[in-house]
């Protein structure tokens, strides 16, 4: 794989009835959607919304069978909106970083050539309808919507699984990547708990209690 951060898996893992399935009940469900961050939060401005999917979706149920996965190894599943003229600027996510010991899928199902997608410093990436595509969040990426519908994606966000970590990359610079994101972690924590402290203390208090279990579980291996 060429990019650690994004890469395919499966070209045609909806069949194309699967995927006109999907695209229909991703539709009914629209009016149902809600803002990923709440609004009056710093991303709260975004045209950008999801919709919480149970466990009899079909297209779920492929995937979590796909990995070997069960519904207590599901951190999210959603479907994601993204309005045209949203983007969604340059971040990093520890809830689905391999180093964290979680992964993200992307299953798109309604897009264009108009959606930018970067990840890990490669622009550009396009994620097809139909296609299964690994997203690790521990690399920083970004996605803007020029075009004029939707972009309509299910996102699974799980725990890592044997199956599944063979899947993923390894070797030097993986490890590489780990202690990097490591020390990045760790200075955004620090900032973001003095800046808190000062503006929010009681959410001040709810990160420094994250990321001091992130850091036992790193060091303890409790997973």
């Amino acid at each position: 794989m060429n990019n650690p951060g994004a890469f395919i898996l499966e070209k045609n893992f909806l069949t194309e009835s699967e995927l006109n399935d999907e695209i229909v009940f991703a539709s009914t469900q629209y009016k149902y959607k809600k803002r990923t961050h709440a609004e009056g939060s710093k991303y709260g401005y975004l045209d950008w919304f999801e919709v919480v999917l149970d466990g009899d979706n079909s297209a779920l149920k492929k995937m979590l069978h796909y990995f070997k996965l069960n519904h207590n190894d599901i951190t999210m599943a959603v479907i994601y909106y993204l309005e045209p003229g949203a983007q969604i600027h340059p971040h990093r996510d520890l809830t689905g970083a391999s180093v964290n010991e979680r992964i993200r899928f992307h299953l798109p199902l309604v897009t264009s050539q108009k959606v930018t997608f970067s990840v890990n410093g490669e622009d550009n990436i396009f994620m097809a309808p139909g296609e299964l595509w690994v997203l690790d969040t521990s690399y920083q990426h970004a996605v803007k919507n020029e075009g004029e519908e939707s972009r309509i994606h299910i996102v699974l966000e799980a725990k890592l699984n044997s199956y599944i970590k063979k899947m993923l990359p390894t070797g030097y610079k993986s490890k590489l990547h780990t202690i990097e994101f490591f020390i990045w972690g760790i200075y955004k924590t620090v900032a973001a708990i003095l800046i808190n402290s000062w503006k929010d203390p009681a959410y001040a208090r709810v990160q420094l209690k994250m990321a001091c279990s992130y850091a036992v579980k790193k060091i303890f291996r409790r997973y």
